[in-house]
């Protein structure tokens, strides 16, 4: 294997963030290093100033004080890796952005040459520093119309999992460090490489695009009257999935129906049904191994064409491409 400069990685540690990914993203790379006897990639933790970052674990729960090896201007780092922070709501969202200003200042005038990496809520950092203008990108799929509406000059790519575009990569999760992780070795080390790694430390395969029931699971815990709407289309056939019959389930008008899911999905009641069929399909086919004929029977969809039809328009996948993405 040919030798290659080390590259300098920053793990960025800043008030609210979520460190674990940072302390696994290292121990994968340090894995890697060992099994091809070469330090190909050298992680740092860094913080704006250089001084510790004391994080509390959850919204309760103990402390933990990282001490960071040097400052982000004295790094001289090749990339910089920004974990998600804790949030659960656009205020949430707002609030991290206000606290850490000066981090996304510091973001802002990095070189050109530094390549950035961001995973699940981090991203909103990217956004705010606007490196990520008129860049593709990607997020965790409740961001969506948050990052939407705030950053418009980014080019969003909520589908994938993962986006790269030239120096920046984006991914989606708690868990998007895996992405960037399974990226980099592959890059500098090769495809056996990384089997060798997935393999060595049991890592999962990260999923290539975002799966239907990932908006859907956020959808179901809107609220009690989304959640009863969800069981109804659940237990009802495609065929007889219509708006006048969703509005007399939920005794209520179809305007008032459209109102309420509009409200509370950020979906209309249209986009609802099909978001929750397709899920069930998907968990038909994932845990159940059913054929395409089959899941169109359980469903009670009128005929396999119209239901690959949208099946394509809700994952962007044919049903085979999806059982082959999963497998």
């Amino acid at each position: 294997m040919q030798l290659l400069p080390t590259m300098r990685i920053g793990l960025v540690v800043y008030p609210g963030c979520i460190p674990s990914g940072l302390m696994a993203f290292a121990e994968i790379l340090t894995a890697c290093n060992q099994r091809t006897q070469q330090r190909t990639f050298e992680c740092v933790f860094t913080s704006v100033d250089g001084t510790p970052v004391t994080l509390t674990l959850a919204s309760q729960g103990p402390s933990i004080t990282i001490e960071p090896q040097t400052s982000l201007a004295e790094g001289q780092f090749d990339a910089l890796l920004l974990p998600g922070f804790w949030a659960s709501s656009e205020q949430d969202c707002a609030k991290a952005l206000a606290v850490n200003r000066e981090l996304i200042d510091t973001l802002s005038r990095l070189a050109s040459t530094t390549q950035l990496w961001g995973y699940c809520s981090a991203v909103c950092l990217l956004a705010a520093s606007r490196q990520l203008e008129g860049r593709r990108a990607t997020a965790t799929w409740w961001l969506a119309q948050y990052l939407s509406t705030a950053f418009t000059g980014v080019n969003w790519q909520f589908n994938d999992t993962q986006v790269e575009d030239q120096e920046l990569i984006t991914a989606s999760g708690v868990q998007g460090y895996l992405a960037i992780a399974n990226t980099l070795i592959q890059s500098h080390c090769g495809a056996a490489i990384l089997a060798e790694i997935n393999k060595l430390m049991v890592i999962a395969r990260p999923q290539k695009a975002a799966l239907p029931w990932q908006r859907i699971e956020m959808i179901k815990s809107k609220s009690p009257e989304v959640a009863r709407a969800y069981r109804w289309v659940e237990q009802t056939p495609a065929q007889d999935l219509t708006l006048n019959n969703f509005a007399a389930a939920l005794n209520m008008s179809t305007r008032t129906l459209a109102r309420r899911i509009a409200n509370g999905t950020d979906a209309s009641a249209a986009q609802f049904m099909r978001l929750v069929k397709i899920q069930q399909a998907c968990d038909l086919i994932t845990y159940q191994g059913l054929s395409v004929k089959e899941v169109v029977d359980r469903l009670g969809y009128g005929d396999e064409t119209s239901f690959r039809r949208t099946f394509k328009q809700v994952t962007t996948l044919t049903p085979a491409q999806y059982r082959q993405l999963i497998a």
